[in-house]
């Protein structure tokens, strides 16, 4: 009986175990020979008992062949509704089998938006939009604009840009739009404003990238009350210049001529008045400014150190507005509105210096009491102007220009008594009167035609025509005599005079595209071609004492055709981080000779937290151009050539690692490391004569550049500066200079510090001061001297005194610091703003040389006339002080 329980509890253990299991995993036996598909479900149906369920109405007409044996229905499923679109799903304990339709893809539509200031309708750069319902959001351009693909529907889009109030905007998209925003500037708040280092996964400004507006100029000390963006650049790691700013920005161990600066998308070959102390940029006209460091990207080219992209207003299209300031140095006006209200405007500034009012007294009463009469005259001006108008959303065009010129003159008179003894002991008198006239003048002009249009949607043009010229004209007239008083003749009479020209100049045209891909990525390319002419110098020398010297000498007017064409891509990355990959191409023809350069480009920025990024760049980039100093201390008379037949273009490779820290609102810190290499740079040979072909007398060598950089930065409350400092190290080798050895670069500065700060006490006044030190540059001193006969190279023919200075750059000049002070009084009526700038610049009198010059002087001892040599220091700027006014309405 017991046996009789225990089987009937196995067999119902059994069937429980059978209902239990899946339909699906129940194992059939199926052959099937070219047998339509439904035709073989319903074979599993019939002959298998499979719980299948289906509308024939879905079934495709297919024919299949398959062999299974003891499979699980799942498998048979699979196989059989490979390449279908049928799917099967189990409900209970039946196997539902239908067609899959998959969903239709969501519908796209652009948003093409331009974003300015409500006030004037300047574009803002840098402008961020985000849509608070997809969560997608972009970054203005440098024209303002940006693309934003989207679903169709409700669209909430938040526009914020630093000191401006948000703005957002609720629509329905259902198709492709153009959108203008106008952000309207946020009213003075004397509160601690917060900089947050990231915004709703938005990160900093790109790789080696600073980006600075006109009142960061304006709010630092300035040199005699006149605000200079070169004065500002030198603050920042990786920049360093000359003493007091002469000679050029020299960025990460590269030369002047190394960075490429754009006004309005048109280069400029010399940015510089008074040999550096002030530049070109008149910051009444300068909206903003970017400075790249390193390996830029693949849209920039022709230069290896650095590109400095300055951007002029583009004119207030809502009402008048106007800008007056007068300081020590020089007056600036400027002046701006509507031509028709919201479609065109204008822009128009002018800078006109009045130097000469103190140059000309003072430097005849210093000739005076050395017993010369004459004066040094100088002076300088620019004028900027620009005008727009607005066809529509898509399409703008702008014609921008400007002009500035530079006029220095120095001239005197001197005589003197001698007394010699003749042969008999006589007492012999003589009258030596020397009369010299220097003058040099040199100026830019620059023009661009730009069009910038929006084709459909997400694609971006800017077309822009460009011209830019430099001419640069010296003059020198000299004249020696000595006239015996007692007889009344004239013993010995020598003039001189003599002219050097120079200038390049160039045409060029280019179109750059930018296409916003519907993931919010962004692909960068275009073309250019510039067509480039130079004189690299002519110089007359004729001297009257005798016969005509030789013909004049000169450089033939050399002329080059460079293009250029450039792909890149930056994808923003899930992590809030950026990739650029891009590749430059560029050529040259002269004088029947090629050049092509493939450079590749590649910048990183990621964010490892929210306080926490990793910047990585590196790329090759090739420089057409060269400039061959003759002074060494940058001035305009220095000499743009071309690469050519004989001198081939220079290249350099840069890699640069950094990463960015974010403690908390008030500070962040950036450390940075990078490696130059540069490669067939080229000099004048030792000893190479100034007058004769510069190819004949120039050497190719190479350089290197590396280094580490600090910051620290603070930009909230009422407390704002930086700490800056640079370890660095940089060198040149030149086949015919220093024997061909490697030895400092004349800027190899080894430490660089720079500290920088300002306090505002209320909305009225505020104080700013800065601090720089670094270690001196490096020179040469002579060690001896001996006598060439240059007889068959000059005329007339002389032998001329040589120095021998030995190792290239093996001394220092001392270290060079300055403290730099100033304060800013602002007052505002119901329409007019005043603001007064008091400063005092380098505040505690540091005579940092600016180089040291070997003088001769003739002396009379014991009746006889001895020549002695002396070191001269020479430096520039004492104690300044400063003040200017200006106005705004």
């Amino acid at each position: 009986m017991r046996i009789f329980y225990l089987a009937l509890l196995m067999w119902m253990l059994g069937l429980a175990k059978g209902q239990a299991q899946s339909p699906l995993q129940q194992k059939m036996n199926l052959n099937l020979g070219n047998t339509s598909l439904e035709a073989a479900l319903n074979e599993l149906v019939i002959g298998q008992n499979a719980r299948l369920v289906f509308d024939q109405s879905v079934i495709p007409n297919i024919k299949v062949n398959a062999v299974f044996k003891d499979r699980p229905l799942d498998e048979i499923l699979q196989t059989l509704f490979r390449n279908t679109q049928l799917r099967y799903k189990q409900d209970g304990n039946q196997v539902y089998i239908e067609r899959f339709v998959a969903p239709p893809a969501p519908v796209l539509y652009t948003l093409n938006v331009t974003i300015r200031n409500k006030n004037d309708g300047e574009a803002l750069i840098g402008a961020l939009a985000i849509d608070s319902l997809s969560g997608k959001s972009a970054v203005s351009n440098l024209y303002g604009y940006f693309s934003l693909t989207l679903p169709a529907g409700p669209v909430l889009l938040r526009s914020s840009y630093v000191g401006f109030q948000d703005n957002r905007i609720s629509l329905f998209l259902s198709k492709n739009q153009e959108l203008e925003i106008m952000l309207e500037p946020a009213p003075y708040n004397f509160q601690e404003v917060v900089v947050t280092p990231k915004l709703d996964g938005i990160p900093l400004p790109g790789v080696n990238q600073k980006k600075i507006n006109g009142e960061d100029i304006q709010n630092l000390p300035a040199l005699l009350g006149e605000p200079d963006l070169v004065h500002l650049l030198p603050l920042m790691p990786g920049v360093t210049t000359g003493a007091d700013g002469v000679d050029g920005l020299h960025v990460r161990g590269g030369s002047p001529e190394q960075n490429l600066v754009l006004i309005d998308d048109v280069p400029v070959y010399n940015i510089y008045h008074a040999a550096g102390v002030f530049s070109v940029f008149n910051t009444s006209a300068i909206r903003n400014a970017e400075l790249i460091k390193g390996a830029f990207p693949a849209r920039y080219g022709g230069r290896l150190s650095a590109v400095l992209h300055v951007r002029t207003k583009e004119g207030n299209d809502q009402k008048i507005r106007g800008e007056a300031n007068l300081g020590v140095l020089a007056a600036r006006m400027s002046l701006e509105g509507p031509i028709i209200k919201n479609k065109c405007a204008f822009f128009i500034s002018g800078r006109q210096s009045f130097v000469n009012w103190y140059t000309k007294p003072l430097t005849s009463i210093y000739k005076e009491k050395t017993g010369e009469k004459g004066s040094i005259d100088y002076g300088f001006y620019d004028l900027n102007a620009k005008v727009h108008y607005k066809f529509s959303l898509k399409d703008v065009l702008y014609a921008s220009f400007y002009k500035g010129s530079d006029r220095y003159q120095d001239e005197g008179f001197r005589s003197d008594s001698l007394v010699f003894l003749g042969n008999n002991n006589e007492e012999l008198p003589y009258r030596a009167d020397q009369r010299y006239s220097e003058g040099l003048r040199w100026g830019n002009s620059v023009g661009a035609l730009r069009w910038n249009h929006v084709f459909g949607n997400r694609l971006f043009s800017n077309t822009v025509l460009t011209f830019s010229k430099l001419d640069v004209a010296l003059n020198y007239f000299n004249l020696d005599s000595v006239l015996n008083l007692r007889s009344q003749q004239t013993e010995y009479r020598s003039s001189s005079l003599g002219s050097f020209r120079s200038n390049i100049e160039d045409i060029g045209a280019k179109t750059d595209f930018e296409l916003t891909t519907p993931k919010g990525n962004t692909i960068h390319f275009g073309l250019g071609f510039t067509r480039r002419f130079f004189k690299p110098g002519i110089l007359s020398y004729d001297n009257v004492s005798g016969p005509i010297g030789p013909e004049p000498i000169s450089n033939a007017s050399i002329g080059s055709l460079e293009s250029s064409f450039y792909w890149e891509k930056e994808w923003r990355l899930n992590s809030g981080g950026r990739l650029n990959v891009g590749v430059h191409t560029a050529g040259l023809q002269v004088r029947g000779q090629q050049y092509w350069s493939a450079q590749p480009r590649l910048s990183l920025l990621l964010p490892i937290n929210d306080y926490t990024n990793i910047r990585a760049s590196a790329g090759k980039m090739t420089q057409f151009l060269h400039l061959l100093s003759s002074t060494g201390i940058g001035l305009p008379s220095d000499l743009w050539v071309p690469a050519t037949d004989k001198v081939k273009p220079q290249h350099a490779w840069h890699a640069g690692l950094g990463t960015d820290l974010f403690f908390g609102s008030l500070f962040d810190l950036s450390l940075d490391a990078y490696y130059k290499d540069m490669s067939q740079l080229i000099s004048f040979t030792e000893g190479a004569f100034f007058l004769n072909s510069w190819e004949e007398n120039v050497t190719e060598g190479k350089g290197r550049a590396f280094g580490f950089e600090l910051m620290i930065r603070r930009q909230s409350g009422k407390f704002s500066g930086w700490l800056s400092y640079g370890l660095a190290w940089s060198d040149r080798q030149f086949e015919k200079i220093n024997f061909g050895r490697r030895f400092p670069f004349k800027y190899d500065r080894r430490h660089d510090l720079k500290l920088v700060g300002a306090y505002r006490i209320n909305h009225w006044l505020s104080f700013s001061a800065d601090w720089v030190f670094s270690t001196g540059f490096a020179f040469s001193l002579p060690l001896q001297r001996f006598n060439v006969d240059l007889t068959d190279i000059i005329f007339p023919p002389q032998i001329v005194e040589v120095l021998d200075f030995g190792k290239k750059n093996q001394y220092r000049m001392p270290f060079n610091h300055r403290l730099d002070l100033g304060a800013n009084l602002s007052f505002s009526g119901k329409k007019v703003k005043h603001k007064v700038q008091i400063g005092v610049y380098n505040a505690y009198n540091r005579n940092n040389p600016l180089y040291y010059g070997l003088r001769t002087r003739f002396v009379n001892e014991n009746y006889a006339l001895k020549a002695k040599k002396q070191f001269v220091q020479v430096w520039l700027l004492p104690a300044t002080p400063s003040l200017s006014y200006s106005l705004a309405f």
